[in-house]
């Protein structure tokens, strides 16, 4: 019988691959190497918390675009590098965190396609 983790790791690649989408890594803005990669994009959205509070304000939320790899294609990501996954979305890479059963998140911030 397989374990909680087996059967955690298998729903997660059933996951990545239903709402994967082929994407182009670049490691630098001036690289002439180019990586395919699947990726995909999570969305976390997030309340700004502020000091001020007015009755019957709405509330600010942050939409922060998360992108998703998989370990065995690309082993880890550089700050700054590129995604490109059309023409019209284009994220630049922050942080990322460790590894988690094979695929590891790195935030990001879309750009604007000029």
């Amino acid at each position: 019988m397989a374990g909680w983790r087996d059967i955690k790791a298998k729903a997660l690649a059933k996951v990545h691959d239903t709402f994967e989408c082929s994407a182009v890594y670049l490691p630098a803005v001036s690289a002439a190497l180019a990586t395919r990669v699947e990726v995909r994009v999570h969305s976390k959205i997030g309340s700004i918390e502020n000091e001020f509070i007015w009755p019957g304000a709405s509330p600010i939320t942050e939409i922060q675009p998360r992108l998703v790899f998989r370990k065995d294609q690309l082993a880890m990501t550089r700050q700054n590098a590129l995604v490109i996954v059309s023409a019209s979305e284009i994220y630049r890479l922050g942080p990322a965190e460790p590894d988690r059963a094979g695929y590891f998140k790195v935030e990001s911030v879309r750009q604007s396609p000029e």
